[in-house]
């Protein structure tokens, strides 16, 4: 691909010629009724219209129409060029390569020289007698493709991890497994979507929480000031707590009042049965989060 401005210059026709022939007197009624006289024809259309004048446009004005033209144009050649480059993803455990990642990454940072450090100790190749990383197109692809390998392994979770390469040229489709396969090591770049493999509880969306037991101010709710979707093994509730407008001790203070020490402790004391309860339980997300 010609780079800009070699592009630009394309072509046999110099702008101050272009300039000669393609800036003409418009002949369209409909225009001079506008009072716009003047026009730039097309280059190899004539009867097309690149811009209007009501006076004589001058040649930097000329060139000026011809950078906006020819970088519109290089635009859509790069778009186009740019579908015939096939990206490449996998997918992997995301304990696992997160934690190769920080170590080797750490390693580098106390002066490690090992050449798998500086590739952050990532490779999603296939080494001698064993089957590369799963190969995947698009992002879409790749975490479809997790959730699948969840239903097999179901205690782990699945990020997808953007690959150097092209998945056209680097990788194959193995009989045996029935799935495409990164044919060589390849240099994991960086991650690109974390935990696809987890459904997304859809309390989690309609609390407007970040995730189970994260709690969060509800200033707009008449009578509570938190929800939180709570989670605790396969129970999920979703709770309404704490009495909104009132203002509570909070957390333990350096140097505060033995007022606001008593209210704490009284608050706890009454509800001790209730915290006790665990997660399930709206007291528990009171003291935890305003006590």
């Amino acid at each position: 691909m010609k780079k800009f401005k070699t592009f630009l210059n394309e072509g046999s026709e110099t702008w101050e010629a272009g300039y000669k022939r393609r800036v003409v007197k418009t002949t369209d009624p409909e225009h001079k009724e506008k009072g716009l006289n003047w026009r730039i024809k097309g280059k190899d259309k004539s009867h097309l219209t690149i811009k209007l004048y009501k006076e004589k446009p001058s040649q930097e004005e000329f060139n000026k129409q011809m950078k906006r033209v020819a970088g519109h144009e290089f635009g859509v050649r790069m778009k186009t060029f740019k579908t015939y480059i096939s990206e490449l993803y996998t997918i992997g455990h995301t304990r696992s390569y997160d934690a190769g990642a920080n170590r080797a990454k750490s390693n580098l940072k106390h002066g490690s020289k090992d050449p798998l450090d500086k590739m952050y100790g990532q490779k999603g190749g296939s080494s001698k007698g064993q089957y590369g990383g799963a190969a995947f197109k698009t992002v879409k692809s790749a975490t479809q493709g997790a959730k699948e390998l969840k239903k097999d392994f179901p205690g782990r979770k699945y990020s997808v991890y953007k690959m150097k390469g092209d998945f056209d040229k680097d990788t194959y489709h193995s009989k045996k497994t029935g799935m495409n396969h990164i044919k060589r090591d390849t240099e994991i770049t960086g991650k690109v979507a974390h935990n696809v493999s987890e459904e997304k509880d859809p309390r989690l969306k309609n609390a407007g929480v970040a995730g189970f037991n994260k709690a969060k101010r509800t200033p707009g709710h008449p009578t509570k000031s938190h929800i939180v979707v709570a989670k605790d093994g396969d129970k999920v509730k979703t709770i309404r707590f704490g009495q909104q407008g009132v203002t509570t001790a909070g957390a333990p203070k350096k140097g505060e009042s033995d007022k606001q020490k008593g209210r704490r402790a009284s608050f706890k004391a009454r509800h001790a049965k209730n915290i006790a309860k665990g997660k399930m339980s709206a007291a528990y997300w009171a003291d935890k989060e305003k006590w």
